[in-house]
């Protein structure tokens, strides 16, 4: 014991930082040679490393480790299994023979890997994969590698195999192996359009310059469009500003014609201020729909810009704005330069409370193509307050109000300069609220609880002095107002028993709402606004379900009108587990763009069981106007296995009125353990579009990165 002791030590000097543990049913120790034998089950410690082999040799001198007969070298959470393993610990370099490690999302295996430096190593005769299995379902082959560590490794050639059959190759690959983001090229897309025919989008390489700023420059080929390229920069500093620009270039084939597009997005904080910016131009008005991939595109014929300024002072919030929208179908144009807005926030002063705003707007427009351009200017000051509430009768309370405006104008209608305009108004609001309780069980409810709530409010403006003056950017001349607004609210709540306790469940609201113009000389009563709700929260246990539904009715005229009514159902053939709350989807952590351990790849490749859900929804509002359409749609959604490895989802919308379908969307998603098939079909009115892709489910995105290859090795 004294011996092995006295080797324990003397081998812990030879690392000069970490004392080296071994173990082994059997030792030997050569004296004069200064080498440890050690062999059946032979154990090796050194910070966080551990090796264990059939039989390791430690020559002390030298400073060399030699492990032979099945050796497992474990560095934090990775393993490195292989027949051999030579290391130096004084000059940091070694060999590995026929090994196989566990690095990120996959395996490697190497027939010699050689450590040249702590900055360098070669490869002979590798390969990757992310499948576990002794024969493993396909794998990225390497003959030569050459890895500078924390810069880039570099194979040649490469070979992609699906089991033993090659299927892709190329003379040589680099890839990059920082930790911090990395260059590379992306995985491009391929598929059929209905109206662009075979497809080849996002063959592209995306660029880390540095740690704020990146750039992917890519083509899409399109087959009977031609190719169009596209360059995106981002940029992002923490805490200081970030944004995008994407710039798009197309030669259209069809009709010989050069086309463009160009889209940023700025943000920045700045001495206190938040800065905004955003630009989109288009080359016309077509473009969107002619290449965009996403259908709430489709429908999108102008572009918006603008620049804002934001900052909070105190108890007040300033905002400035300059704005421009161009309509590229009319031509027409509207834009704010510049709109500037200074809110003060709602004050409390003992039992009184105040607040104000201002703004200012100098507005530009023309209507078409053709028509002149027009320019306006106009600002506003308000100030508001509400004096102390009382109560009558203990139940009622009332909340006086009292306010007053200005409004000014560069020029009236009739050309006369600086008009301007003076007002005031007066309110006050009453409500009470009234409460039933039922005592009675039906199904899972024990309890039932109705509020009443009825409100009124009185009103009055004094007629301040008329100008001829049209509305600029939302700022408009008061007018005079004597009206009572009353309404009255409705709210059904039930005790709902779960398996843990008791939750508090709304069931139903229903609301009404009218006013009474006092200055009106006919039909002052305004039309009655009715809506009601049946389960508004959206989930009653395991069942999603919920009914809206709102009108206007007529006095005068009898009639009810601006009817939407709009229907949602939902349900697994699962259980869920017993809430009221909002659903919530569970995220698929083995995509996520993570540091995998071993055992976490292997469970994500195994297939997973999807249950069955459905969802329906339906919308109908006729139309109050000879000539419009009623709206009246269904929504369908229904996703799940249809058996092992198998995932299916299809949603359609169906539009009742007009009897067809407006877009359909239908996916399959097909397991292959370590792969995942994925085959989508879209359509959007005439258009359709389907993709076809093979994804490696633990590696979106091929690359390497730092760590990637110092698992081989023991440090």
């Amino acid at each position: 014991m004294l011996v092995l002791a006295l080797l324990i030590s003397q081998a812990g000097d030879t690392t000069g930082s970490q004392p080296v543990n071994f173990l082994g049913k059997h030792l030997h120790y050569d004296a004069k040679a200064k080498i440890v034998y050690l062999t059946d089950s032979s154990w090796v410690q050194t910070g966080d490393v551990t090796l264990t082999a059939d039989t390791v040799i430690l020559w002390q001198e030298p400073q060399i480790v030699h492990s032979h007969g099945n050796f497992t070298l474990v560095t934090g959470k990775n393993t490195t299994r292989g027949d051999s393993l030579k290391y130096s610990i004084k000059t940091d370099r070694g060999m590995a023979f026929t090994s196989r490690a566990f690095v990120d999302k996959g395996w490697v295996r190497g027939k010699k890997i050689y450590k040249m430096s702590k900055t360098e190593l070669c490869l002979q005769a590798g390969d990757f994969t992310t499948c576990e299995n002794e024969k493993p379902h396909y794998t990225f082959v390497a003959y030569r590698m050459r890895v500078l560590r924390d810069d880039i490794a570099v194979v040649w050639p490469l070979v992609f195999r699906i089991g033993d059959i090659p299927v892709a190759a190329a003379p040589f690959w680099f890839f990059p192996i920082k930790r911090d983001r990395s260059s590379g090229f992306l995985t491009p897309k391929v598929g059929y359009h209905s109206q662009d025919g075979k497809y080849f989008r996002n063959v592209a390489y995306y660029w880390a310059i540095n740690n704020y700023l990146d750039m992917t420059i890519g083509t899409d080929l399109l087959e009977k469009r031609g190719p169009r390229v596209f360059t995106n920069l981002v940029y992002n500093r923490y805490k200081s500003f970030g944004g995008n620009m994407l710039f798009t270039y197309a030669n259209d084939i069809r009709d010989s014609t050069y086309r463009w597009s160009l889209d940023g997005v700025h943000s920045q904080t700045l001495v206190g201020f938040d800065i905004g910016a955003q630009a989109s131009f288009l080359s016309d008005v077509n473009y969107r729909q002619d290449y965009s991939e996403d259908k709430t595109e489709f429908l999108r014929s102008e572009s918006y810009s603008y620049l804002s300024v934001f900052r909070v002072i105190g108890p007040t919030a300033l905002s400035a704005t300059a704005d421009r929208r161009d309509d590229l179908v009319r031509g027409a144009m509207y834009s704010n330069l510049p709109a500037v807005d200074l809110v003060l926030n709602t004050q409390t002063r003992g039992p009184f409370s105040f607040g104000g705003s201002s703004r200012f707007r100098r507005s530009s427009w023309r209507d078409t193509t053709g028509a002149p351009l027009q320019d306006a200017q106009a600002a506003d000051a308000s100030l508001s307050a509400n004096l102390p509430q009382f109560s009558l009768l203990r139940y009622l309370r009332f909340t006086p109000g009292i306010s007053g405006r200005a409004v000014w104008f560069a020029l009236d209608t009739l050309g006369n300069p600086n008009p301007y305009q003076l007002s005031s108004s007066f309110s006050v609001s009453a409500s009470t609220a009234l409460y039933g309780l039922g005592q009675f069980r039906v199904w899972r409810f024990s309890k039932f609880l109705h509020t009443i709530t009825p409100t009124a409010t009185l009103t009055y403006s004094p007629k301040p002095k008329e100008l001829q003056v049209k509305p600029v950017g939302g700022i408009g001349q008061s007018s005079e107002e004597f009206y009572l607004g009353y309404g009255l609210s409705n709210t059904f709540e039930g005790k709902w028993q779960k398996d843990t306790g008791f939750s508090r469940v709304q069931l139903a609201t229903v609301n009404l709402g009218q006013s009474y113009n006092f200055l009106a000389d006919s039909m002052p009563f305004s039309d009655v606004g009715m809506s009601a709700e049946i389960f508004p929260g959206g989930r009653i246990g395991g069942l999603g379900m919920s009914s809206r539904i709102s009108s206007r009715y007529g006095v005068y005229d009898g009639r009810i009108k601006n009817i939407t009514l709009t229907n949602a159902l939902s349900f697994s053939l699962v259980p869920r587990s017993d809430t009221t709350g909002t659903d919530t989807t569970a995220q698929d952590s083995a995509l996520a763009d993570t540091t995998l351990t071993e055992t976490e790849v292997i469970e994500a490749n195994k297939p997973r069981t999807e249950p069955w859900s459905f969802s329906l929804g339906h919308t109908f509002s006729p139309s109050d106007s000879v000539g419009v359409p009623d709206i009246h749609t269904i929504d369908l959604s229904v996703r799940g296995n249809l058996s092992v490895g198998w995932v299916a989802s299809y949603s359609t919308r169906y539009n009742i009125t007009e009897g067809k379908v407006l877009d359909q969307s239908l996916s399959l998603t097909r397991d292959l353990h370590c792969w995942r098939l994925d085959f989508s079909w879209n359509t959007f009115g005439d258009a359709w579009v389907y993709n076809l892709s093979f994804v490696i489910k633990n590696l979106p995105d091929i690359e390497l990165k730092r760590g990637f290859f110092d698992l081989f090795l023991p440090r």
